[in-house]
Parts: structure tokens; C-alpha cells; sequence
């Protein structure tokens, strides 16, 4: 949100390139969200049952698959994305902007994506979630502390700066991630399956896991892909447009952060009953965790569509913008609940 803003105000052309280039890398990642969803399913339910090796291979195998579809993608978009904004009738401005930005943005997603995020997702099947979370805020912490300083007390708005600063920042989220596992010796346990042996090898098992992934993938496009197609549509429309639209992404972000804590939560606490052969249990935990995230949904929603000018205001000052965002409102309070109900139920199945 931050870079959003401050590159609004440094030209349309600066902020349309962050927004497509990171809006391409967004497409990206949904094509792998079934293998880190099956993943996740898998590895809670080998873990309830002490399986750590199977655990490891699970994780291993998922971030090899993930690197397999994503690394062709990410050359392309970025070596070629001037190319692709242009065919896409951005202008060559954006590109060049684009350009610039777009390599650092690949390496960035690539260095998080293939080591940080797959330590973090077996440490949260591994009940190190409170852990993960702290390591999370003090890398985002530092990066917003080095964007203000390079945005505000600099008053650098160079477009590679913020490149950099992403890539130093996941950086610094890997290193935290291994060293807190490594110091607490977390990872013993799966340093045979996710190092000694290569998960690819073994065909049959890796085919059952590509199988469940494909409709788990299909669910989440058709669940999460709206925001990137609406958000295609903001930015041809203009500049204005998009910031309004990234304005109320925003705000949406916060909307859905406890639905989606609950989702989580329940998504481990099914996983584990399931695999210790406790189905009852999971029943019961997927009937409940229903109407938990329906009061969790309307909650947030109800307060921001009372208070919703004082917290526009915090965005802009500007009346265009701010009447652009008043008629979004309504609509993003309503899908926001639909959302994350059918999200739920999505992880639920």
C-alpha cells in the first residue's frame, strides 16, 4: 500500500508499471496455488501422525513443482515485459519503467517463494505458527522503516530503489526463518526428507499429488483471480481508476485478515483430526468454524461501511477518487462477506 501511494504521486507511467508488473507476478503464483494447497493438506495430516519424513517429501515436492511452472514465467515477464505491456497497449513509457522494476521483483517473489515461504508453511503445520508470524512483522517492519526513509527522508522515488528494497527485504525474511528453525532445531526432524531424497523421483506419488492439486488450483483462481482480472480492467480504464481500485484493495486486505486467521486455523485443526483419524472431530470443527467466520466477516465490514469517509480520508483528499471509492464501497462490503464464507468452504472441501 505504502509503494502505491508514494509512486502515485512520482507519475501515472511509475505507478502503472509497479501495478502491472506485480499484477503479472500475481497470475504467476495462482498457477501454482493447488500444489502449496494440496501441500498443506497433506503435510498437517503426516504430521498428526508423526510421518515427518513424508511431511519433508511433501514440502520438497510442492516447491520443486512450483519452481518448475514458475521459473519459464518469470524469465519472460521479466526480460520481455516491455514487450508484453506494450502488446498490451500500455506504451512504451510504462514498459521502460517496467523494465526496470520487473527483475527485481522476479528475484524478490523467487528468493520468498522458494526458500522462506516453504520453511514457513511446514513450521505452521508444525505448530510454529505464533513463531512465523513475529518473524514476519520484524521483516515487515524493517522494510517499511527502510521505504519511509528512502521515500520520505531521501525523497528517492526512483522505482529500482523499491525493487531493491523488496529484494533486501525478502532476504532478510529467509535468513530470519532459517536461523530462528536451525537455533531452535526445528528442522531435524525433516532435514532427511526435504534433502536426502528427491520427492520427483517416486512417479506414482508425485502424479496422486499433481491430481489433487489440479482442481485445488481451478477452486483458487476461480475464488482469488477476480481481483487481478478487476484489477486488469482498473488500470486500462486510467490512472485514476487504478489508484482507486488499489485503494480498495487495501482496505479489502484488512477486511479479510481475521476470516482468513480463522480459515487458517481451521484449515490446521481439520488436517491434524483428519490425519490422526479423528473425522468426528473435523466434522464438527468444519460445522462451527462456518459461523465463527460469518461474524468475522460482518464485523470488520460493518464498521468500515459506517466509518467509511474518515478512513477514505486516510488514502486521499481527492474528491474524484474519493467519489470513485464511496461507490465501490457497498459492492466490496457485500463480496467481501461472500468471499470469505465461499473461501472457507473451498478449504473446508
Amino acid at each position: 500500500l505504502l509503494i502505491g501511494m508514494i509512486l502515485g504521486t512520482t507519475g501515472a507511467y511509475i505507478f502503472v508499471a509497479w501495478i502491472m508488473v506485480n499484477f503479472l507476478l500475481d497470475m504467476c503464483e495462482f498457477a501454482t496455488a493447488g500444489f502449496i494447497e494440496a501441500e498443506e493438506s497433506m503435510c498437517r495430516q503426516a504430521i498428526a501422525v508423526r510421518k515427518y519424513f513424508q511431511a519433508a517429501q511433501q514440502v520438497q515436492l510442492s516447491l520443486g513443482l512450483c519452481t518448475l511452472v514458475t521459473i519459464p514465467i518469470y524469465v519472460l515477464i521479466a526480460f520481455l515485459i516491455d514487450d508484453i505491456l506494450i502488446s498490451l497497449s500500455f506504451g512504451g513509457t510504462v514498459g521502460e519503467f517496467a523494465r526496470e522494476y520487473a527483475p527485481l521483483a522476479v528475484l524478490s517473489r523467487l528468493i520468498q517463494g522458494c526458500l522462506a515461504n516453504g520453511l514457513n508453511r511446514l513450521m505452521w503445520s508444525d505448530g510454529r505458527g505464533s513463531s512465523m508470524v513475529k518473524l514476519e512483522l520484524i521483516a515487515k517492519i524493517l522494510q517499511f522503516a527502510f521505504l519511509l526513509l528512502m521515500l520520505v527522508g531521501l525523497q528517492i522515488d526512483s522505482i529500482t530503489g523499491i525493487g531493491l528494497i523488496e529484494v533486501g527485504g525478502s532476504i532478510l525474511y529467509t535468513v530470519l526463518i532459517y536461523n530462528k528453525c536451525e537455533d531452535m532445531g526445528w528442522l531435524e526432524k525433516y532435514e532427511k526428507g526435504l534433502l536426502e531424497y528427491w520427492s520427483l523421483q517416486n512417479k506414482p506419488w508425485a502424479g496422486e499429488f499433481v491430481k489433487m492439486s489440479i482442481p485445488l488450483n481451478t477452486g483458487h483462481i476461480l475464488s482469488h483471480g477476480h481481483w487481478l482480472i478487476w484489477t486488469w480492467f482498473a488500470v486500462a480504464m486510467g490512472p485514476a481508476e487504478a489508484a482507486a481500485w488499489i485503494i480498495m484493495q487495501a482496505v479489502w486486505a484488512v477486511l479479510v485478515v481475521l476470516p482468513t486467521a480463522i480459515t487458517n486455523a481451521t484449515e490446521i485443526q481439520i488436517g491434524l483430526s483428519i490425519g490422526s483419524g479423528r473425522t468426528d472431530d473435523a466434522r464438527q470443527i468444519a460445522f462451527r468454524s462456518m459461523w465463527y467466520v460469518a461474524i468475522a466477516a460482518l464485523l470488520p465490514v460493518t464498521l468500515f461501511f459506517g466509518f467509511q469517509d474518515p478512513i477514505i480520508g486516510v488514502f486521499t483528499n481527492d474528491w474524484s477518487l474519493v467519489i470513485m471509492i464511496q461507490s465501490l464501497v457497498p459492492l466490496v462490503c457485500t463480496g467481501t462477506v461472500i468471499h470469505a464464507l465461499a473461501s472457507h468452504s473451498h478449504m473446508i472441501l
